[in-house]
C-alpha cells in the first residue's frame, strides 16, 4: 500500500507542476507538502521492511540455536561414552605397562589387554549446522554477544584442540601398534607378544600410549562450555524443550 501511496503523491506533484491556475508560490507549497508525504511514506515503508527483516532473522537464529542445542547434547553424550571406552583402553594399557617378563602373567588377561591396543574411539562432532550457519554469514545475527562468544570459542578453539589431542594420543598408540606388528620373526604367540611388550622399547612406547591427561582436559573443557551454551539457549527461549540429559560417569 505504501508504494501505491508514493505513486499517487508523485502523480500529484506532476499535476501541480502542470497546473496553470495557481501561482508558483502556491505550487511550491503544494509540491513541498507532497514531497514531505512521499518522504514519510518511504521512511515508513523502510521501517516496516526493517522490522520484518529483523523478525525473520531472529526466527532463523531461534531455529538455529534450538537445533544446535540438540547437536550439543549429542556431542556431550558422545564424549561421555568415548571417555568410558577410553578408560577401559587406558586400564589395559596400564596393565601392559606394568608387566614384568620375569613375573607371572596370565595369558587370558594378557590377550584381552593386548587386543585393546589401537582401539581408540574418535569424537565425531555434530557441527555441520554451525558450519552452515557460519558460512552463510548469519552468525552475526545472534544478538546475545556472550552466547556468540561462547559458540565461536567452542567450535573454533576447543574443537580443534580436542581433535589435535585425539590425534596425538592415537599417534602414540599407533607407534606401539606398529612396533608390535612390524616384527618379522614370524612368531605370533603369547610368549612372543609378552617379550615384545616387556622389552625396553615396548615398555617405553606403552608408557607413552597410556598418557591421555591433555585429552581428558580438552574433553572436559568442551563438555563444560557446551553445557553452558545449552543453558544460555534455554534461558533465551524459555518454554521450549529443556536440556534434561543425564551426564554419564567419566
Amino acid at each position: 500500500m505504501a508504494f501505491q501511496e508514493i505513486a499517487d503523491h508523485t502523480k500529484n506533484v506532476i499535476d501541480i507542476v502542470a497546473d496553470k491556475e495557481h501561482d508558483k508560490w502556491h505550487k511550491l507549497k503544494e509540491i513541498g507538502l507532497e514531497i514531505a508525504i512521499i518522504v514519510f511514506a518511504v521512511s515508513l515503508s523502510i521501517w516496516f521492511h526493517s522490522i520484518g527483516e529483523h523478525r525473520h532473522e531472529q526466527q532463523q537464529v531461534r531455529s538455529f540455536l534450538l537445533g544446535l542445542k540438540r547437536d550439543l547434547r549429542a556431542d556431550i553424550n558422545q564424549l561421555y561414552i568415548i571417555q568410558n571406552q577410553d578408560n577401559q583402553i587406558e586400564e589395559k594399557l596400564k596393565y601392559l605397562a606394568g608387566l614384568n617378563v620375569a613375573g607371572e602373567v596370565k595369558q587370558e588377561e594378557f590377550d584381552q589387554a593386548y587386543a585393546m591396543i589401537g582401539k581408540k574411539s574418535q569424537f565425531n562432532p555434530q557441527n555441520s549446522r554451525y558450519e552452515g550457519f557460519t558460512s552463510s554469514g548469519k552468525l552475526i545475527t545472534i544478538e546475545n554477544n556472550i552466547l556468540l562468544e561462547r559458540l565461536t570459542k567452542l567450535y573454533q578453539s576447543y574443537l580443534p584442540q580436542v581433535k589435535q589431542s585425539e590425534a596425538e594420543w592415537t599417534q602414540r598408540q599407533n607407534r606401539l601398534q606398529d612396533f608390535l606388528e612390524n616384527d618379522f620373526s614370524g612368531n605370533d604367540d603369547f610368549k612372543h607378544h609378552l617379550a615384545l611388550i616387556t622389552s625396553r622399547k615396548g615398555q617405553h612406547l606403552t608408557d607413552r600410549a597410556v598418557d591421555r591427561t591433555e585429552l581428558l582436559e580438552r574433553y572436559r573443557q568442551y563438555i563444560e562450555l557446551g553445557t553452558m551454551i545449552i543453558k544460555d539457549i534455554d534461558a533465551a527461549y524459555p518454554g521450549n524443550e529443556k536440556s534434561s540429559f543425564f551426564s554419564q560417569e567419566k
